[in-house]
Order: structure tokens, then sequence, then C-alpha cells
């Protein structure tokens, strides 16, 4: 069963900062107006006017080329509008003028990072910490970067750095308890987990990750304690990273009753799971999972199917889709299934094991 913690996303918050100060100096009237206009584009890019900010920074920058802060904040809107290479293309302007500006260099990781380009990223981030060697924000998403580039233990070194430059750094706490989960160093997650929370009592990740721990260690009354607890908090809270936590923790309550043979209550949490996010791969895979071993074949598949259309890399799914089709007697599908399976990993016993039973007779031996 899929019991993966989620992975915080920095672009929800810590990677975009919406409070900028204007250093712009006075020195004549073509300088104050442009120091008029920057600051009513400020304020108009805190209220949410992009396209009214934008304009008003294009005639900053006619007025004063060298304003280095008006291409930083231009870059946040292009960002904020979606338009990453021109988001780039004013950071890179802001840097020539200002080679120092840690802002513009931590901006410039930000979009990046959203392009998956996570050594520019990496190198972004490291200029803008050298620059400013105690702001948490950018230890945190250099750290986040490190482990997006497979480097676990720097990564685990910047979050530390992270959560000592910032007391109040919840995020940094819990993704050191998120990576001591992934290494089955339960205690240690469990004691991060708990600091994020003393931090920000609402912070859905962190109950359910407690709630998916005391699952696999077999405490299933503290494990639903804490699952409900994530499940308690402002359920109309709109922040996608709260709403992700919410169908995350239905779906670790699902399993945790799945485990228990209670499939009613686990059939309960899967769909609460998928009403808030119906593209939730976990809750379908698991949904499916539940279908298959009641012999719902049809109705498994269907959420397999669904599971993989979200996440495309799910090893079990492939390989339980494989099986229901094998079931079904459909060994073409299910080959191609296991297959799939082998081509992202071509260790996967189950997967190999099924696909070798493809030669003789398939039976109910197949494993999922």
């Amino acid at each position: 069963m899929e019991n993966s913690p989620i992975l915080y996303d920095p672009m929800k918050s810590s990677l975009r900062s919406l409070f900028f100060t204007c250093l712009c100096l006075l020195f004549c009237q073509a300088s104050a107006w442009a120091g008029a206009d920057y600051s009513m584009a400020e304020a108009d890019y805190k209220k949410g006017f992009l396209d009214q900010a934008a304009a008003g920074l294009d005639r900053v920058i006619q007025t004063e080329p060298s304003n280095y802060r008006a291409y930083i904040l231009l870059g946040k809107i292009r960002h904020r509008q979606g338009d990453v290479e021109k988001a780039l293309d004013n950071y890179r302007k802001a840097l020539v003028l200002q080679p120092n500006s840690a802002e513009a260099a931590f901006d410039m990781g930000v979009a990046l990072y959203d392009k998956r380009d996570f050594q520019g990223a990496r190198e972004s981030f490291e200029k803008a910490c050298k620059l400013d060697r105690s702001n948490a924000e950018y230890l945190y998403n250099l750290a986040l970067t490190l482990e997006e580039l497979g480097d676990a233990r720097e990564a685990e070194k910047g979050y530390r750095r992270a959560a000592r430059s910032d007391k109040v750094s919840a995020v940094s706490h819990f993704s050191l308890g998120r990576i001591a989960q992934l290494r089955k160093e339960y205690e240690t997650a469990i004691q991060e987990y708990e600091s994020a929370i003393s931090i920000d009592p609402k912070f859905v990740q962190a109950y359910n990750n407690l709630g998916v721990i005391y699952s696999e260690k077999g405490d299933f009354p503290r494990s639903i304690d804490y699952f409900q607890k994530a499940l308690n908090i402002d359920p109309d809270f709109s922040h996608a990273r709260r709403n992700l936590g919410y169908a995350q923790a239905h779906t670790s309550l699902g399993i945790t009753y799945l485990g228990m043979g209670n499939t009613e209550k686990a059939r309960e949490e899967f769909e609460k799971a998928l009403d808030i996010d119906p593209d939730c791969s976990d809750a379908h895979y698991n949904f499916g999972l539940l279908l298959h071993k009641d012999g719902s074949l049809d109705e498994a598949i269907e959420h397999y199917e669904k599971a993989l259309a979200a996440d495309p890399a799910n090893l079990k799914a492939h390989n339980n889709l494989g099986v229901a089709y094998a079931a079904r007697g459909d060994l073409v599908k299910a080959r191609q299934q296991y297959e799939a399976a082998l081509k992202i990993d071509p260790d996967f016993k189950e997967a190999r094991e099924n696909l070798s039973r493809l030669g003789g007779t398939v039976d109910n031996t197949s494993k999922f």
C-alpha cells in the first residue's frame, strides 16, 4: 500500500515573497517620478493588480533604466503570470545592474526551480545564501533544491541551518521529519513533526505524517487520532497546501482502516479523499486495492488506471493493474503493465514474478 508522505510545496508559500521596500534615491525630479511610480506599482502588486503594476514598472524603467528593483518586481509579476522566461530575463537584468542583490538571485532560483532546472536553481540559491547568510527562506529553498538533486545529506544539513536561523520555521522541521521518515528513523521524525506542530498547530501534513508513522508501527488508535486531527483543522481553508493535506489524510486514514480489515470505513475515507482531490493517485490506488481484494475487478481496474493517469510512475498500480487484467484473462494487457513497472524499476520483484507466470498458467497466485 502507498503511504507516501506529502512533499511540502514551496511554491505555495516560502518560494514567493510579497513584501518589497523601495530604495529609490530622489536625486532629481525624474527620479522622484520614478520613485512614485515604483511605489504605486508595488502597492498594485500587493493588491494583485498585476497588469497595472507591470505598466507602472515599465514607466519606471523608461524614466530610470538603472532601477534594478523595478526589474526584480517586474520579474515577480511575470512569474506570477506564468511567463517564467520573461521573469528570468528581468532577474538577469537586475543582476547586471546590481550583482550583489540577494533578492534577485533568490527570485531567479525560484523561477529556475519552477522550470525544474534544479542545478541552475541551486547555483542561484547558493549565491543568495552567500549574500545573506542568515535568511532562513533562502537556506530552506537551497536545501529543498539539493533534495531534488538527490543530495539528501546536504539537504538535511540545509534544513537544520534554516531551522537554527529561524526558530519559528515549521517547514524546516517538517522537512527534517520527512527525511527521517523516509529513512524509517521514526523517533527522529516524530520529534521533528511535533516541533513543526508546536510552531504551527495547523500544519496538516505534519499531523498526517505522524498518522502514517503510527500506522506503520501498528499503533492504529494513535494513527487514527492524528489523521482526525488533520481533518479537524478548518476543512474550508482554501490554501492548496492544506487541501492536499486533507485528501492525503483521508487516504491515510482509509489505508489504516483497510489494514485493520474495516473495508467499509476504508471505502468511506477513500471516497472523501477523492471528493477533495479527484486526481489523488494514492487514493485511487488504495481504493483500487480494496475493490481488487473484494473481487470487483472492473472497478479496481478503473481506479488503478486513474492512479496511473495522475502518477504514471506508480509501480504498484502498474503491477496490480496487470494482476487484474490477468484475472480477467487479458494476458496481453497484463504483460504490458508488468513490463511498464519493470521499465521504471527493473528490480521490482512482484512484477518480475508475475511476468514470468505469463509463460505458464496464470492463476490467483499473482502477487499484488
